[in-house]
């Protein structure tokens, strides 16, 4: 079952089980930072989960859903996130980040090692496709119109950042 926002509260739930076994929770930045109040739970509890975010900085999935669903241009998906591992810190757990696939395996090494809970901020490409578990003629076909009314939308505030940005360091102004 996946569902936004249940990750951390389910991983606690399932921790008090087994107490003795460790709890792994993998999900996305934008539902652990809709219950991210749950890393003081568990640091209060002392509960043996590990977190790991997989933190693009985006609504990836609903962009998509967006497009193969519905046909539309998705806007307004992006956002700032904050530094979970250092969030983390600040909640008395135990918090990591990694951004490079060399450093994956032994940052992830670390974060099971940890006696008590631990959040891994995993920054992951924002570009990368994400494919749903069956891809429909119906998808495929509302995903190829979204693509085209996309090369007539106008730029969105985050292009026209990048836009003005590469202007500037074009000029050197």
């Amino acid at each position: 079952m996946r569902r936004v926002r249940c990750g951390s509260p389910q991983a606690i739930g399932a921790s008090f089980a087994p107490p003795d076994r460790q709890v792994i929770m993998v999900g996305g930045n934008s539902g652990f930072q809709a219950s991210i109040q749950n890393i003081v739970t568990a640091t209060m509890y002392e509960r043996p989960i590990n977190c790991f975010i997989l933190n693009n900085g985006c609504y990836k999935f609903i962009e998509f859903e967006e497009a193969s669903h519905d046909g539309n241009v998705a806007s307004e998906t992006r956002f700032l996130n904050p530094d979970y591992a250092a969030l983390a810190e600040t909640c008395h757990c135990k918090g990591i980040s990694v951004s490079e696939y060399s450093d994956l395996l032994p940052t992830v090494q670390e974060a099971l090692a940890h006696d008590g809970p631990c959040i891994m901020d995993c920054h992951v490409d924002p570009n990368a496709l994400m494919i749903p578990p069956a891809v429909t003629p119906h998808m495929a076909a509302n995903y190829m119109k979204s693509e085209i009314k996309s090369w007539f939308a106008p730029p969105s505030a985050e292009m026209q950042h990048l836009a003005a940005q590469a202007d500037v360091e074009a000029t050197g102004l």
